[in-house]
């Protein structure tokens, strides 16, 4: 899983690979774990961060929750930031870096498609009417 993880950090983000100490290993049982397109960097500014969904094995798009997580390379653990309804396989939920450690994902606000921005500690900061599919990295 190293290997793979360095390698496919450094194709498709032009980086250079993750140091050695860097690398972990996550082992979360009967779910999928998955980010989205690859045009999207899953990787935080500092490179000790990465975002995810996870869903369960049989989950199903439009009808199950994947939870939003990020994962610590340098402690080794994860938490789960918030939940959402609006993802599919081949996308996530467009899920995000934007400045100052903050991450946006689209999400249903009020029964309708919108997008939550949200710091990592849990707190929301912008709740948008609309779904992102492509912004500007700040």
């Amino acid at each position: 899983i190293q290997f793979i993880l360095g390698t496919f950090y450094s194709f498709f983000f032009n980086k250079k690979e993750l140091k050695e100490s860097k690398s972990k290993t996550f082992l979360i049982h009967r779910h999928h774990i998955f980010f989205g397109y690859f045009d999207l960097c899953p990787f935080s500014d500092d490179d000790n961060l990465i975002l995810a969904h996870r869903v369960k094995k049989n989950s199903t798009p439009g009808k199950d929750l994947a939870d939003i997580l990020v994962f610590n390379l340098e402690s080794g653990d994860y938490k789960v930031l918030n939940s959402t309804d609006l993802w599919f396989w081949q996308m996530g939920s467009r899920l995000r870096w934007t400045h100052n450690n903050r991450v946006v994902f689209n999400k249903s606000i009020k029964g309708k498609y919108g997008a939550v921005e949200q710091d990592l500690t849990g707190n929301i900061i912008n709740q948008y009417p609309f779904p992102i599919f492509s912004g500007a990295h700040h």
